[in-house]
């Protein structure tokens, strides 16, 4: 087993330092006036184009979209966001608003849309996150296994996961023989690590519970995972750890399923930071 050697946060600030929301954004491309705004429209699909004002000033948009007869809006703070803003930061934005214009210095320059989020410099992002969650969960195990830390320990720690599941159980079966079968090809790797995502997430649960009952109850106050909610989570960490399509199809669905899956994630590993003081 390698042992980690950065933190999460350390990681996802070195992330947010080297990508930020300009980098999955569109520039904008201004009108004159709404006629001019129109056949912006028209000619290059622009849904929302800003409108200059004689002294260039950006104050109101044109917006296809707008429900009635007047489709120049007026630009309220709540439509702007700064370009320092990182990825994971702009998930969390995006999950309240469809999308914003963007900021550098005190000029509009560019505009993000939700449907930007499957730009594919978006995923790694997320998957640090999510991926830092699962070494937490093993380590968690790991430290409050009673039993102690061999592959027969961990199995019997195993066992008693799914003895306390009224649910969803560890296949404890096919993650021996996948164990088996790396170790055939010297891969340095243990039980616990051959666990899937979802099975992860029911060691976590199990064993929390039966280790921390009232702190747990706290906690699960603000954190859900029921089977259904581990069933799509795992669903979720699978389609970012392959994606080859468009994660983000709907706003009002899939950024904020998307966003809560993100925040489970890091209310995870605090707790179990906490868990570990």
């Amino acid at each position: 087993m390698t042992k980690n050697k950065i933190t999460d946060d350390y990681a996802l600030t070195r992330y947010s330092e080297m990508f930020k929301i300009v980098d999955i954004s569109n520039e904008i491309v201004t009108a004159i006036d709404e006629e001019h705004a129109k056949k912006i429209h028209e000619t290059q699909d622009f849904d929302r184009v800003p409108i200059e004002d004689n002294d260039g000033n950006i104050k109101e948009y044109y917006d296809t979209n707008a429900t009635g007869t007047n489709k120049i809006i007026k630009i309220e703070s709540s439509d702007l966001i700064s370009e320092s803003t990182g990825i994971l930061e702009t998930l969390k934005y995006l999950s309240k608003k469809h999308f914003y214009f963007i900021l550098t210095g005190n000029r509009i320059t560019h505009i993000i849309h939700y449907s930007d989020l499957n730009n594919p410099i978006v995923l790694p992002g997320i998957y640090t996150q999510v991926a830092y969650c699962e070494i937490a969960i093993r380590d968690y195990a790991r430290e409050k296994n009673k039993y102690g830390k061999t592959d027969s320990d961990i199995e019997k720690l195993l066992e008693d996961v799914n003895a306390n599941s009224a649910g969803l159980k560890i296949d404890i079966g096919r993650a021996k023989t996948q164990l088996i079968n790396k170790r055939k090809n010297q891969i340095e790797t243990n039980l616990l690590d051959e666990l899937y995502f979802n099975e992860e997430l029911i060691l976590f649960r199990e064993l929390s519970s039966m280790l921390n009952g009232e702190r747990f109850k706290e906690f699960r106050k603000c954190v859900n995972l029921d089977d259904t909610t581990i069933a799509s989570y795992n669903t979720l960490r699978n389609d970012i750890m392959h994606s080859n399509y468009q994660i983000i199809e709907k706003q009002s669905h899939d950024i904020k399923e998307l966003a809560t899956f993100i925040e489970t994630c890091q209310k995870i590993i605090s707790y179990i930071e906490r868990m570990s003081e």
